[in-house]
Formats: C-alpha cells, structure tokens, sequence
C-alpha cells in the first residue's frame, strides 16, 4: 500500500496491486472519537441477542441496514463515514478506473449504498469459510474500528479472479489497521481469516458496498452527484 491515489477529491488513498487487481487504504480519523461509542454499541445489540450470525465469514453482523436513520439513528454512520466511503469511491474512479478510457470523459453518479455492521469473535468453523463478492456493487469497503491484536489473524483475504500463473499469487491477504478503510473492487472474491485467539476483543468492522454508473461525453460536463 504505497501508491497515491489523485482524482476528484482530497482523501489521502494508498493503492496496493494485487494480481494486479487493486486494493486501496484510506485512512478516516474523523470517526476515531465515536470508536468506543460505536463498540458499546455492538456489544450491547451482541449482548442482547439482536445480531445475527455472520453469513460470510465468523461471528456476528447487522442487518445491511446501518444507514438507515430510522434502525440506527447515530450520525456519523451516514455524515462521515458514508460521506468518506462516497468521497473515496469517486476519487478512486475518477483517478483510477477513468486512467483506462481518459479520451471517454467519464461523469460518475452514486445511485445507492448498504452497510452493516460486523463483530468477529474468537469463534471458528468446522469447515472453511467460502469466498464470495459484493455483486452488483462497483466499490465495497470495510472500516476497522477494532482489529485483532495479531497481523496473522482476522486478515481480509483476497483470491485471485485470473488463472493461476507463475507470475501472480494465488491468493492475497491485507492486514486491515483500525481507523482505516480499506476499499476494493467488488468483483473481486474475499473472505476474513479467522482470529482464534482474540479472547475478548472484537474485530468490528462496518462494511459498506457502493453503487455506481457512470456516463460518457456530454453529461461528464454536469458536476458529479450523490444519491440520497
């Protein structure tokens, strides 16, 4: 993770290659003061019975409603970790996927988001957990609010969509680092390592996919648009 992202918008974004699909960072400190608000928070809805069991990976999630105002009403889910997911999609589109067609004139419009809510614990399963994508999402993300005190434990881990080959891996995994988002093509099939020994601690994560269409010549003049 050590190649800058520019584009339309002022996120600080690093890009990691892999197979060479690209991964990419982006740090948000402005959630940092709610972290603990926000762990109290899953820990009670976990506490309560009220989340239920993780569909792709271990532990236990939200409804992919968390940018609901009337099922969470807290407001920095939507006015600044939505709006950084938004913010970064749309530098990361204008500045990277636009990089390939750049005589297009690409214009990129959010129509709608999802996100939920995810709590790792040190629960495993007998078999292991199965790949899967975001589709018919264009961008997904996960922001960490509490990581695993290990770098070999609760990984996101990434499988290579080209044939195997002697010049690309397999398979690739990221470290996620708390604070950080990090975003990816949602194409691209993943999966969380487990986290055997976090005793107490969650791994919390909210995960979010991006939907987005972009437009060519005479509507790339109009200013790029959010969907509510």
């Amino acid at each position: 993770m050590n190649k800058p992202v520019t584009g339309v918008g002022v996120r600080e974004i690093t890009q990691g290659d892999f197979f060479p699909i690209p991964v990419f960072q982006v740090p948000v400190p402005e959630m940092a003061p709610f972290h603990k608000e926000i762990i109290a928070l899953f820990d009670d809805l976990l506490a309560k019975g009220e989340l239920g069991p993780h569909t792709n990976g271990y532990g236990y999630q939200t409804k992919t409603n968390l940018f609901d105002p009337n099922s969470f009403p807290q407001p920095y889910f939507r006015e600044i970790l939505l709006a950084a997911f938004r913010q970064a999609c749309l530098q990361i589109l204008s500045g990277t996927v636009t990089d390939f067609s750049p005589d297009l004139n690409h214009s990129w419009f959010n129509t709608f988001n999802t996100g939920w809510g995810v709590v790792q614990t040190n629960e495993t399963w007998p078999t292991e957990i199965p790949w899967h994508t975001h589709l018919p999402a264009v961008l997904s993300g996960c922001y960490y609010i509490s990581t695993s005190p290990s770098s070999e434990e609760g990984n996101l881990q990434f499988s290579n969509p080209i044939m195997p080959n002697m010049f690309q891996p397999k398979f690739a995994e990221v470290a996620p680092t708390e604070g950080h988002m990090l975003i990816f093509p949602s194409f691209l099939n993943h999966r969380p390592s487990a986290t055997p020994s976090i005793g107490k601690q969650r791994r919390l994560a909210i995960c979010m996919d991006g939907h987005w269409t972009s437009r060519i010549g005479d509507f790339a003049d109009k200013p790029a648009e959010f969907a509510g």
